[in-house]
């Protein structure tokens, strides 16, 4: 009996020690793997994490706090990430390979700012990291939006950001298979906004991306912010509801928005030059006058549709908010 419990006793300790250095070592190298993996994909890429916490009876289970990403060249583009808490379910692979596969993510208080700059890019050349993500849901985001852009600097903020899809990433088994991407958000601290977009995580063909935006109550003044850097452009009013959608193919948008509004009016700063007043409205031909409200209109009144295409090395997203500018401001001058 005695050395029954001897043997009980030595192999708690012996289990106890194995999980103190589970614990200790384990998120170490886990931390410089993904350091390593991070500088040999991308060299202008920093991670660093406060600490990993590992389950010890389910060592695929893993959380990261506070942890820190940035990459790119402000001038071209770039981001800085910052996250509270990640929570993964990974296959443990990713630790003696290049492929990382993520069965489940959930980030909880991400502040992301990304910036873009005047300069394009030349290509990338750094090597891609392999890698699938699955169940990937977003919670209490935030996101910053920086242009500068000949001398000037505007910024578009999001907070209260809330996203989730179903599988993302860059492998070769992935290619044509649909991205579907579910999102809310507060724009400049007014109103709400419901996004949803549909793509192709790896396209077979042509470009081709679905969105569907929903606002409601949106302080059109709060966007001045971004739009007063640009060209001296200053907004007022609200917009009450408005749906759009867009349909990408290739280089030809499709957009089509629905808006109510009232007490809208669009200020041009006198100091500002000409010329950069010309360029903000140059893909729009329109003038800055506007209606002040449309909300006894119909339906079919407060609709309108554009169909514009993509200028050399225009980025998607740009692209896209393009083609809702052009219809919203068309919908904003229907007579």
């Amino acid at each position: 009996m005695k050395y029954f419990f001897y043997t009980c006793f030595g192999i708690l300790i012996t289990g106890l020690s194995l999980a103190v250095a589970f614990s200790f070592f384990v998120p170490s190298y886990i931390q410089k793997k993904i350091k390593s993996s991070v500088r040999e994909s991308c060299d202008s890429c920093y991670f660093e994490a406060g600490n990993v916490a590992i389950s010890v009876f389910s060592p695929q289970l893993w959380v990261f706090h506070d942890l820190r990403f940035t990459g790119g060249n402000p001038e071209v583009s770039s981001y800085d990430v910052h996250i509270d808490e990640v929570a993964l379910d990974v296959n443990l692979r990713m630790l003696w390979d290049q492929h990382l596969h993520i069965a489940r993510l959930h980030i909880t208080n991400p502040t992301v700012t990304m910036t873009e700059g005047e300069k394009r890019s030349e290509g990338n050349r750094e090597k891609t990291l392999k890698f699938k993500v699955e169940n990937i849901r977003l919670t209490n985001g935030t996101f910053t939006y920086v242009r500068n852009y000949k001398g000037t600097h505007a910024l578009l903020h999001m907070t209260n950001v809330e996203a989730k899809t179903q599988i993302f990433g860059n492998e070769e088994d992935l290619a044509g298979k649909p991205l579907i991407v579910n999102s809310s958000l507060v724009l400049e601290q007014s109103g709400k906004i419901d996004l949803d977009i549909y793509t192709y995580i790896i396209p077979e063909g042509p470009l081709t991306v679905d969105a569907n935006i929903r606002i409601k109550d949106q302080d059109l003044g709060k966007l001045t912010s971004f739009f007063r850097p640009n060209a001296g452009v200053i907004l007022e009013g609200k917009m009450l509801s408005g749906i759009g959608t867009v349909k990408v193919r290739g280089t030809t948008l499709d957009a089509a928005v629905t808006s109510t509004f009232k007490d809208l009016r669009i200020r041009v700063e006198k100091e500002v030059e000409r010329s950069s007043i010309e360029a903000f409205f140059e893909n729009i031909g329109i003038a800055l006058d506007v209606n002040k409200e449309n909300v006894s209109k119909s339906a079919e009144d407060r609709t309108r549709k554009v169909t514009i295409t993509r200028e050399p090395e225009e980025r998607v997203v740009g692209f896209i908010l393009r083609g809702l500018k052009e219809a919203a401001l068309k919908v904003a001058r229907a007579d």
